[in-house]
């Protein structure tokens, strides 16, 4: 995927209104976004149909979230199946929580590259109040114990504080394809760099970061994340009245950005 990437976050409830939307944008974006709502509601039919009209990298923001399974030198939980079908039904990348414990971080990362698949991390979010549980301090002791019972190297979380340095450097150590990062919370981002430069993938650019102009916010990001970088953007295209004029001014506007 290109340096600074736009990436169409798809999450209208409507499979005519989404089709629609991709077919009329596709030639202006890099990759395209779905979440759990949009695949219950319509199943994998929908991910035929949107390759049928693109073949932009679709990425799955499942959030995969459950406990790691080993048995007989295998992955087997939940996690791994979750990916295997995700991968079977068409998409490239998904996204998982690496807060839910090192095993089920392990069984995704493991799975998902067996299988030729991208797996993006969260170690943070853009909502109000994940703070609560991302800036929370760890415990080192314990945490260092978990680790060494899944063969890592217990070393490199001795400068962590909070549990988002810890799941950045545990990431870090599995090697994963890239990240999830709020770009409504630059300080986070600006985290992540300091630990990381794979490339983060980062929502709340358009409406949902405090109403600021669309070039102060992809300047902000750039100037915090630098190149390697992805803006994923729903709500500010879908509810546009003239997507195809919005999404054209969004590329023009990170055209402009990045020559400078």
């Amino acid at each position: 995927m290109r340096k600074f990437a736009i990436i169409y976050s798809s999450d209208l409830l409507n499979d005519l209104q989404t089709l629609k939307i991709i077919n009329e944008i596709k030639e202006h974006i890099d990759g395209i976004k779905l979440g759990l709502p949009i695949m219950i509601q319509y199943g994998e039919g929908i991910i035929k149909k949107i390759k049928e009209i693109t073949n932009k990298p679709l990425i799955a923001d499942f959030k995969v979230a459950d406990i790691g399974f080993h048995r007989n030198n295998q992955w087997s939980g939940s996690n791994a199946k979750i990916i295997e079908k995700a991968y079977e039904i068409g998409f490239e990348y998904i996204t998982f929580h690496p807060i839910v414990g090192i095993s089920s971080t392990i069984e995704c990362v493991t799975k998902a590259h067996e299988i030729g698949m991208k797996v993006l991390a969260i170690p943070n979010m853009t909502g109000v109040g994940s703070e609560l549980i991302y800036n929370q301090p760890i415990n080192r002791d314990h945490i260092k114990d978990i680790m060494l019972e899944n063969n890592l190297n217990s070393k490199i979380i001795e400068d962590c504080i909070t549990t988002t340095e810890l799941i950045l450097n545990i990431c870090e150590e599995l090697k994963v394809d890239g990240y999830i990062g709020p770009a409504n919370k630059l300080d986070i981002i600006k985290k992540y760099r300091e630990i990381t430069d794979r490339p983060i993938f980062s929502p709340g650019i358009g409406r949902q970061n405090n109403n600021k102009e669309i070039l102060d916010q992809i300047n902000e990001l750039k100037l915090v994340c630098g190149d390697n970088c992805a803006m994923i953007i729903g709500s500010t295209i879908y509810s546009s009245t003239n997507p195809i004029r919005t999404i054209k001014n969004i590329v023009e506007i990170r055209n402009k950005v990045m020559s400078e």
